[in-house]
């Protein structure tokens, strides 16, 4: 039986994969909803590596359509295109799946002992749910794994002669860059931040003009009790955290349509439910698609202020969906 499953899952792979290749990947994908999850994950990973698509950092600008035009049309990109397509193809194939940034790769410097992040290390990866857990996949090494293996600077191409190419080459100059950025990191440590001539200056306001270690002891115990009972006054008087009122509304118009229909599946995007929603329940569809166009709009596009955002909130509060006993519920 184990040996027909591999086989079984094999041939099936063979075919998903030709069937990739089209614009109606979507409803392959959910087609195929009798894969191995990890089948699906390593054809879609196939998918990358086998076709031609290429890493750059000046992609052509993409539409309407991003992920549509990134996949089918242009297929050149940097980390951020192929990590979105990929979590769009997972969630397309019903793995739960999510973009995740930050950054990858760093440079040791020996003379300071600590390790320099630049904003060139930044990276983005996706996140697949598996197991109970979530497990990093990260489509960018399929096309370009110099990129992962040996970091940014290793994998452009910059030039014989440019400026970061020198800094990586050459010996001396490499040293020279490490030693200035070691001396700037120990000025903003000890000179900008908190050191010993401050701490004299404050001892002598208080007047101990030669302080010993009894009373730099006593002076940190006060200093320590002072900063506490600040910081349990702030704490007292903000106890409340800060709430995201869009947010808190958009979690009550989830649970408000839940309970006359079906709950939210964490999987499920804003849009998604609604259209899924307004399949069993039509007498709310058009309700259902203003409000959560609306989240999305405020969420997303860049376009929320004080009146929209009152102006949803407002619809939420509004919206009390009645429910329907001929109602299908999953």
């Amino acid at each position: 039986i184990g040996v027909y499953i591999i086989v079984r899952e094999f041939f099936i792979a063979q075919i998903f994969r030709g069937l990739l290749n089209g614009r109606h990947i979507t409803k392959t994908l959910n087609f195929c909803e009798g894969f191995l999850v990890y089948t699906k994950l390593v054809v879609i990973l196939d998918f990358f590596s086998e076709e031609e698509f290429y890493y750059t950092l000046t992609p052509t600008i993409l539409g309407p359509n991003p992920v549509d035009e990134f996949l089918f049309s242009t297929r050149q990109g940097f980390c951020g295109h192929y990590a979105s397509a990929f979590t769009v193809l997972a969630r397309a194939a019903g793995i739960p799946a999510r973009v995740v940034t930050g950054y990858q790769g760093a440079e040791y410097n020996p003379l300071g002992n600590y390790w320099i992040v630049r904003q060139s290390d930044a990276h983005a990866w996706t996140e697949v749910w598996l197991d109970g857990q979530w497990v990093r996949f990260d489509p960018t090494a399929a096309v370009a794994p110099e990129r992962i293996q040996m970091g940014f600077n290793e994998a452009m191409d910059w030039g014989s002669q440019s400026v970061g190419n020198l800094l990586r080459t050459n010996s001396f100059i490499s040293r020279l860059a490490m030693s200035w950025d070691a001396i700037n990191t120990e000025w903003n440590h000890w000179v900008l931040s908190f050191g010993p001539k401050t701490q004299e200056t404050m001892m002598s306001i208080v007047g101990i003009k030669k302080p010993s270690m009894q009373y730099l002891t006593v002076a940190l115990a006060i200093s320590t009790t002072i900063f506490l009972l600040i910081l349990g006054i702030l704490q007292k008087r903000n106890n409340q955290p800060r709430v995201d009122n869009v947010q808190k509304s958009y979690q009550k118009l989830c649970a408000r349509t839940g309970q006359v229909t079906r709950r939210r599946h964490p999987s499920e995007g804003p849009q998604e439910y609604a259209d899924a929603i307004g399949k069993l329940r039509p007498d709310l569809a058009t309700d259902l698609k203003d409000l959560f166009t609306m989240y999305v709009r405020l969420r997303y596009d860049g376009s929320a202020n004080e009146k929209s955002t009152k102006i949803f909130l407002n619809a939420v509060e509004n919206f009390k969906p009645s429910p329907l006993s001929t109602a299908a519920v999953l």
